[in-house]
């Protein structure tokens, strides 16, 4: 019998942190480490504040009861997640299907991204997203 095919993972998109506090977060990570501010959703309704260093996206989420319904168990303090970019979410789900993990909740829909959520063997939460433009992650889509 052969080995089903793995997820065809492109890349890591971003990496998610919920914390205490997002503006004391913010000022530790641009002030002391020198990353840039991206964007900051709050404004809007959403909870996610998007910081860069290079390439690479750290979303910084405050723990309120409304993220439960966005992010599965975010409102745990230090909780990561790991969200890694796919060309193609259908067959990113059947080779998750494949493979025997199930996927955790609904499939998202937003207007930057298909998304499901996994986790881990030790239960840490994971974003398997396709970028509805092309982005390979958060920064590339946050510059455009």
């Amino acid at each position: 019998m052969t080995a089903p095919e793995p997820v065809k993972v492109r890349c890591i998109s971003h990496v998610g942190v919920t914390v205490a506090d997002v503006d004391r977060s913010i000022a530790f990570y641009r002030s002391v480490l020198g990353f840039e501010l991206l964007s900051d959703a709050r404004p809007s309704g959403s909870p996610r504040v998007s910081l860069a260093f290079g390439d690479v996206s750290l979303e910084l989420f405050e723990a309120p009861a409304a993220l439960e319904s966005y992010v599965p168990e975010a409102t745990t303090f230090g909780r990561p997640k790991l969200a890694l970019t796919v060309e193609d979410l259908d067959q990113a789900v059947a080779a998750l299907e494949a493979h025997g993990v199930e996927v955790w909740g609904p499939r998202f829909e937003t207007p930057a991204s298909s998304l499901v959520w996994i986790r881990d063997p030790d239960g840490m939460p994971i974003q398997l997203h396709a970028f509805t433009n092309g982005a390979r992650n958060v920064v590339e889509l946050l510059r455009r």
